[in-house]
């Protein structure tokens, strides 16, 4: 009888921490994310939701507003994942440069969501957090990104 060979399986790491990550990198990554959804709704469910007024017989409007949301929150999660004001700034001021360049992709619809995320309430009462952004990064934290 055969001995059969079993495979150790190959340790390779694959994800790296969001520190780890670049701005452009985010961005860019968002931004693929966002097309893949968003590519996937059709003309006719464009027209259902019009004369419906409700996403709710449109699957892929649905699943659009969906990464929406999950994507503001993720942003919100992340922040306050971190337990000191100064790592929340920083991760905010990461997200503002992720916002910036997703605006240099014209990928607005991810923009609006980031934007979403770091000026939502959760966020932006965080006053210890607020004192230690730079100047100019609270300006375009604030919903300043001129877009």
């Amino acid at each position: 009888m055969r001995a059969l060979s079993v495979r150790q399986p190959v340790a390779r790491q694959v994800s790296l921490s969001f520190e780890q990550w670049s701005p452009e990198d985010i961005s860019t990554s968002l931004t693929h994310i966002d097309y893949k959804v968003l590519s996937r709704i059709t003309i006719a469910e464009l027209k259902q939701y019009v004369k419906d007024g409700s996403p709710a017989n449109t699957p892929m409007l649905e699943r659009s507003i969906s990464v929406f949301n999950n994507l503001s929150n993720w942003v919100q999660i992340m922040v306050l994942s971190k337990t000191t004001p100064k790592e929340r700034a920083a991760i905010v001021t990461k997200f503002v440069n992720v916002g910036k360049h997703l605006r240099k992709l014209c990928n607005f619809n991810t923009l609006m969501a980031v934007i979403g995320g770091i000026t939502h309430s959760n966020i932006s009462r965080l006053s210890k957090t607020s004192s230690q952004l730079a100047p100019q990064t609270k300006k375009v934290s604030k919903f300043r990104l001129h877009i």
